[in-house]
């Protein structure tokens, strides 16, 4: 299954998005056949997310809040990143079992969240934390996978990496386990940041050429690929964004440091 990614100029502003150095905005709408209409630019809108402090930690930085309030991100105490989900006054901590690091980057408004976890061999992973049990999302062929957003339909996107000598990172859409990927033409990378309810994608880009990245550029492709997600061993349950016009969409990295 192969989809197209067709150029249309819709004019309207991006939200979700995390803009960086030369870093170009972009938002794709579904089309018919599986195709993406995406509009190239627009005025970046950051996500209001609120800032909290985990006690004791040396940072904490909000990364994720669903319209009920519910933060996600990420603390540190000294030794290495944990996630944390912030509800009504209380944390909780979200280790991945078996990591070394775990950083939790989106919670919808069903209260699954979404992140990513590094391995005792330093390779990261995405997750999905649903129902009290770890997934791992790994995209097909990557050897690092990075999970930015989800909306409330469990719809999981982010970018991903791998050694097929394409340059930089590609974006993604995980749809029931069938991944979507995403490459803008004439990128040195591309990451999806957002997917709302409508499956409307947020996301950004890195032109060729820019902040000196000339080899490599490639024009867009969008493949879509099965693989089954399996749950984590050794699950541990948890105790215990509604962001912009255009509905739940995850944020770029370091949204708000308390």
């Amino acid at each position: 299954m192969k989809a197209i990614l067709l150029g249309v100029a819709l004019g309207l502003s991006l939200i979700g998005a995390y803009q960086a150095n030369a870093d170009t905005l972009f938002y794709a709408t579904p089309a018919s056949g599986g195709s993406y209409s995406v509009t190239v630019g627009g005025a970046y809108v950051p996500p209001t997310i609120s800032g909290v402090a985990y006690p004791g930690a040396v940072d904490t930085i909000s990364y994720g809040e669903n319209s009920a309030g519910e933060i996600v991100g990420q603390f540190s105490l000294g030794t290495g990143n944990q996630g944390f989900l912030y509800d009504a006054g209380i944390f909780t901590t979200i280790d991945v079992p078996g990591s070394t690091g775990t950083e939790a980057y989106a919670i919808n408004n069903i209260g699954q969240i979404v992140g990513n976890y590094t391995d005792s061999q330093g390779l990261q992973h995405g997750f999905l934390y649903s129902g009290g049990t770890f997934t791992t999302i790994n995209v097909p062929g990557a050897d690092w996978t990075d999970i930015l957003g989800i909306n409330d339909l469990g719809q999981i996107v982010g970018d991903f990496t791998n050694n097929d000598n394409k340059p930089g990172a590609r974006g993604f859409v995980d749809t029931g386990g069938i991944f979507t990927e995403i490459d803008i033409m004439n990128s040195y990378y591309t990451t999806v940041t957002g997917i709302n309810d409508a499956g409307v994608l947020t996301g950004e880009f890195l032109p060729c050429g820019a902040d000196g990245n000339s080899e490599g550029c490639y024009t867009f492709t969008n493949i879509a690929i099965l693989n089954a997600e399996t749950p984590l061993p050794a699950a541990l349950p948890l105790f215990g964004i509604s962001l912009g016009v255009m509905g739940l969409f995850g944020c770029r990295k370091k949204q708000k440091t308390a």
